[in-house]
């Protein structure tokens, strides 16, 4: 459906020419929810430009269901307006003087539809974006949620082969953020949209995509299912990035055989996965999520294998469906994750069990970015 290749994109800047896109090469399926993620600046919104059409490259090749939008060494590059592509922006770029149909009708008035087109095509985003019976509203009389559905509906009304959406809940309060992730969510399965989403939000990424590519100054670190950018970084700014993790120094002392370590650590001895050929006396980073430590009041048995540690809590915080606790293991501190009526009081002792078949290391020596 979609691919980019190598592309470079850079700016002038009173400190001189700054690289916002730095050979970023990505691919997107028909039908595919694919998510650019990473923290403020990193170049993601750039990238998106780039696809878009509001940003001319410097270098690489854009190409739609195998047609070229753009080619830097040939000098392709077609215009916003004829790309078939729909965009949200951030601010929704909501018109104040136009109600709500004339705002969802106006691509197709500047394309000169008939009006018994624009009437039919604009009731039926309304209806998909649960907007139907605001047709005749002032816009300005919109919450930021309606708004927001508005701005969508009038990327929808042209059926575009491409979606984006650059940070669209981000204007959002935390509950309507979650309602909107769920409602794009909803209506990229029930019209098989193809669609890059650009955010900073690691929640909305996991949620909404099919693939995510994690950012950072300019250049794709890893891309993949949510799952396994999850699950499996391969870099310390991935592993760092994507969700809440402890991140260990070790080093690397055994092989276990089938991409498995056994990594000495400053609280002991635990196995880990790495998809790198470590070798022995590695420096290595371990990511241990929060979620993979299991607190007991009492000691289990099979302790030998450096999986359960002895930890001092040293506060919790109460988040309603999960009590996060700060313990300390010889002197290293440790976030760990439990249910919420878990009960370890401030001072008293506690054994940490870990999972480690979920665990991951990564070498320190890896190139990294962020």
């Amino acid at each position: 459906m979609l691919e980019a290749a190598g592309l470079h994109k850079s700016f002038e800047t009173a400190d001189g020419r700054v690289t916002a896109v730095d050979d970023v090469t990505f691919s997107i399926a028909a039908g595919q929810a694919f998510t650019l993620l990473g923290p403020s600046g990193c170049g993601k919104t750039t990238a998106l430009r780039c696809i878009a059409g509001l940003e001319r490259p410097d270098a690489g090749v854009i190409t739609l269901d195998g047609a070229e939008l753009f080619n830097a060494e040939t000098g392709t590059s077609v215009p916003p307006d004829r790309r078939g592509i729909g965009m949200v922006f951030q601010s929704y770029a909501i018109w104040p003087h136009m109600n709500v149909f004339d705002n969802v009708g106006f691509p197709l008035r500047i394309g000169r539809r008939p009006r018994s087109e624009i009437r039919d095509r604009v009731g039926w985003a309304l209806d998909m974006v649960q907007l139907g019976g605001f047709a005749e509203r002032d816009s300005t009389q919109l919450s930021g949620g309606q708004q927001q559905r508005l701005a969508v509906a009038r990327a929808l009304v042209q059926e575009p082969r491409l979606l984006l959406l650059d940070e669209p809940l981000s204007n959002l309060d935390a509950k309507l953020r979650e309602e909107m992730r769920d409602e794009l969510k909803r209506l990229q399965a029930a019209l098989d949209l193809t669609m890059l989403y650009v955010t900073h939000d690691q929640t909305e990424a996991i949620v909404l995509s099919d693939r995510i590519a994690v950012m950072s100054e300019g250049r794709i670190l890893q891309e993949g299912p949510p799952r396994e950018i999850y699950a499996r970084p391969r870099s310390p700014f991935v592993a760092g990035f994507v969700g809440s993790s402890n991140l260990m120094e070790g080093v690397v002392t055994e092989s276990l055989g089938e991409g498995r370590f056994l990594i000495e650590t400053d609280c002991g001895s635990i196995g880990a996965t790495s998809t790198a050929g470590l070798r022995r006396n590695e420096s290595v980073l371990v990511s241990l999520r929060p979620e993979l430590i299991h607190l007991t009041a009492a000691r289990p048995p099979g302790g030998a294998d450096g999986t359960v540690w002895e930890v001092t809590v040293e506060g919790s915080r109460f988040f309603g469906d999960s009590t996060y606790y700060d313990v300390m293991c010889r002197r290293r501190p440790l976030r760990v994750r439990a249910g919420p009526h878990a009960g370890f009081d401030p001072g008293s002792r506690a054994y940490a069990v870990i999972a480690t078949a979920d665990c991951v290391c990564v070498p320190t020596g890896d190139a990294d970015h962020g």
